[in-house]
């Protein structure tokens, strides 16, 4: 990492953690696994946002950020105190789109890489998210309510880090609260605020709606959509004059894809799964001698009115 004063480091971590990379092919998924006989789900989702932070080669930004590079990791693990407090916060999202849902072994990770030129600041900011969810049974043997798969969480959670004190990991802007570089970012600090990476209404779209797709040797049944850019915004942003009168750009970009899984067979009516049901050997039988019988009936009854139209 490039060496700098240390007023010049606290404008660059500041401005580190904000904003992120340059727009590369679709990172963010989220995969559902679910147990239709449990009535269960495995949830595992990624959400990488992208921004680019551009800003003029003469500015005093470009000297604070020039040749910076680096990167933060932060894990959650389950049963932590953080992840007890983040589970409660995020059933209650959850079950407010189904009431009986219900959210546990939560765990969650955080990672922040970040590299800058003369003009160009970018930082990629992935949060990941991994739960189980019970009670989405649908009153039926083997259904399943997945009605909650496009909750919204917009709290924070904030966890501790080396770098730049606590980081909401659900807000790209987060780090920004511990620099002073807030103080000249306070603009985009409030735009960037109505962005969080555990918002799933990308995913509101029907399951019926989704791509279904029967793996008969693996007995399971996907569901797949591509929500497409859901997120691409771009800010113009002025520093405070006191610092200089440059002019600064700043987007950010996601393109989210999910997919559920099915144990078995499975159809979607709206957003409820059902097991199909196989036909046994016995009802198919019953099915045809049916045909059979209804075939010939119709086959006699012809012949018997041809025979009458003859006599007459």
């Amino acid at each position: 990492m490039k060496s700098t004063g240390s007023g010049t480091l606290a404008l660059a971590a500041a401005a580190l953690l904000l904003l992120a990379v340059a727009v590369p092919a679709s990172a963010s998924t989220v995969r559902v696994n679910v147990n239709t006989s449990k009535q269960t789900a495995e949830w595992q989702s990624q959400t990488v946002l992208y921004v680019n932070f551009t800003y003029p080669e003469t500015s005093l930004v470009s000297s604070a950020l020039n040749g910076t590079s680096g990167s933060v990791n932060l894990n959650v693990t389950a049963q932590s105190s953080t992840s007890v407090t983040a589970t409660a916060l995020i059933n209650g999202s959850v079950a407010s789109v189904y009431q009986h849902a219900t959210v546990s072994n939560l765990s969650l990770y955080y990672n922040a890489t970040w590299s800058a030129n003369a003009t160009q600041l970018s930082v990629e900011i992935s949060s990941a998210l991994r739960m189980s969810v019970s009670g989405i049974g649908n009153g039926t043997a083997g259904s399943v309510n997945m009605s909650w798969k496009d909750f919204n969480f917009s709290r924070s959670i904030n966890v501790s880090s080396n770098v730049s004190g606590s980081v909401d990991i659900n807000s790209p802007s987060g780090a920004l609260v511990y620099s002073k570089v807030l103080n000249y970012f306070a603009t985009g600090q409030k735009q960037l605020s109505g962005i969080h990476s555990f918002d799933y209404s990308a995913f509101s779209k029907r399951l019926s709606d989704w791509k279904r797709a029967y793996d008969a040797s693996r007995g399971e049944t996907s569901y797949s959509y591509d929500a497409g850019v859901t997120l691409n915004r771009t800010y113009n942003l002025s520093l405070s004059s006191s610092v200089n009168s440059h002019n600064y750009i700043l987007s950010v970009y996601l393109d989210p894809s999910a997919q559920v899984v099915t144990s078995g067979n499975t159809y979607a009516a709206g957003n409820t799964l059902y097991v199909q049901q196989a036909r046994s050997s016995g009802t198919l039988l019953y099915i045809a001698a049916g045909a059979v019988i209804v075939l010939l009936g119709a086959g006699i009854g012809a012949a018997f009115i041809r025979r009458r139209g003859r006599k007459s």
